[in-house]
């Protein structure tokens, strides 16, 4: 029935349009917190975006950091490896230098990724006096040894360490690369005490040069010991923060080479032999200084 005043079609349409409407609205569903849900979702969103610019910032920090570390790393690598680069050549030709080869042989470094070299290797070569170039591998032992000796003294230069033990690295060289080894040790100490730097005085003596070693009879025992003392102490210049001062050429080292070559005893200062006594079943030491006797 109409309503008073409205004419039956129109309420009749209105009434329809409001069930559509509704039928409409029923069909969206409409979430009533959906306001409180999109603040919510936005705040969370600034917030990862903050994280985030932190972490970018953070990585990038890091990153930077790195790179410093890794100059640092091709800067020290580098500088390592040019100074061994100049001095493993003249220690290789100090020790296979000869009156009939009197510039001796050549030795020389080679790196196998020049941008990161500390990635890669390092290519050794050494070539003896009137020998062709052939790779390390192709070397005898001799002369293998030779040059594992010059890259040893050439380090040494570079960081030197307080002393050697060189056991028994004259087994593969001959009489006369021998001697070579005992002038080289013998010269650089001289070089070394004549310096005029005085060893402090470190509790075994009074600082002078001493090479100690025994002579290898039938009661001694299978090895001895050459010894020589180095009594100059290097001068250390003052370096940047974070970098170790470099020591002068000839810095205080000792070297105690265990041998049975009579040519190592020749140019030592003093002798140091070790046996076993029978009786009381132990070890014994016998030391002879050299220097007590002309040469």
């Amino acid at each position: 029935q109409a309503r008073s005043g409205v004419p039956a079609v129109v309420d009749q349409k209105y009434q329809d349009d409001i069930s559509r409407l509704s039928a409409e609205t029923d069909a969206l569903n409409p979430n009533p917190h959906a306001r409180e849900r999109l603040e919510a979702a936005q705040l969370r969103l600034r917030e990862i975006e903050a994280e985030h610019n932190d972490s970018r910032q953070e990585a990038k920090d890091a990153k930077t950091a790195f790179q410093a570390v890794r100059k640092e790393r091709h800067d020290r690598f580098m500088r390592c490896y040019n100074h061994l680069s100049t001095a493993i050549d003249h220690a290789y030709k100090a020790l296979t230098q000869s009156p009939l080869f009197p510039l001796g042989g050549t030795a020389y470094l080679a790196l196998e990724d020049a941008e990161s070299p500390y990635l890669a290797g390092v290519k050794y070569h050494a070539m003896p006096p009137l020998k062709r170039f052939r790779d390390m591998d192709q070397l005898s032992g001799g002369e293998k040894t030779v040059a594992a000796l010059a890259l040893l003294f050439s380090l040494q230069t570079f960081r030197p360490a307080p002393f050697f033990v060189l056991d028994e690295v004259d087994a593969a060289l001959d009489l006369a690369n021998v001697a070579k080894l005992a002038n080289y040790l013998r010269e650089h100490a001289r070089s070394a005490s004549s310096s005029g730097d005085a060893l402090e005085s470190d509790g075994e003596g009074d600082g002078a040069d001493d090479v100690a070693a025994a002579d290898a009879g039938d009661d001694v025992a299978d090895s001895s010991h050459y010894s020589l003392r180095q009594t100059a102490r290097a001068k250390r210049q003052d370096a940047p923060a974070g970098e170790q001062a470099r020591p002068a050429k000839d810095a205080s080292f000792q070297f105690i080479v265990i041998s049975l070559k009579q040519a190592l005893f020749e140019r030592a200062q003093s002798l140091v032999g070790i046996y076993r006594d029978q009786q009381e079943n132990s070890s014994r030491i016998l030391t002879v200084d050299l220097e007590q006797y002309p040469a």
